[in-house]
């Protein structure tokens, strides 16, 4: 009975330790649809896209500026594609994948950008600057 509780144990142990590179994968944030960064474009339906503003002001024009600043994250689809990959090689791999997993986690993230949207007088996109970090 003992050697029964041991594995068991054991085997709860290894699936709450299953994957951290899964889960890394799963926890990337959603990719935002950039198309709606296009002169243009209504800023309802950029905020649809992008969420509230980090910060809005008035520039010296009086135009409206919005400021967004986000790592693009991966499709739906990539996010689970990765996360099943992940998991897979843990369990063939007797989770040394995490080794490798986790780091190619990392590095494959995006890096920080920030986006400076300036709307028209309608509250359209009327300019957009990216500043990526360096």
């Amino acid at each position: 009975m003992r050697k029964f509780i041991s594995a068991g144990m054991m085997l709860i142990l290894s699936f709450s330790l299953v994957s951290c590179s899964a889960m890394m994968a799963v926890k990337k944030p959603d990719k935002k649809d950039l198309n709606v960064l296009a002169v243009g474009t209504p800023r309802d339906i950029v905020i649809s896209e992008f969420g509230l503003p980090d910060k809005t002001e008035k520039n010296s024009q009086g135009l409206r500026v919005d400021i967004w600043s986000f790592k693009q994250g991966d499709a739906k689809g990539v996010k689970a594609g990765k996360a099943i990959f992940h998991l897979v090689a843990d369990i063939f791999t007797c989770f040394l994948w995490k080794i490798i997993g986790m780091p190619a986690e990392v590095l494959l993230e995006k890096d920080l950008k920030t986006y400076i949207v300036t709307y028209d007088s309608s509250d359209r996109v009327y300019e957009v600057k990216v500043l990526a970090k360096k």
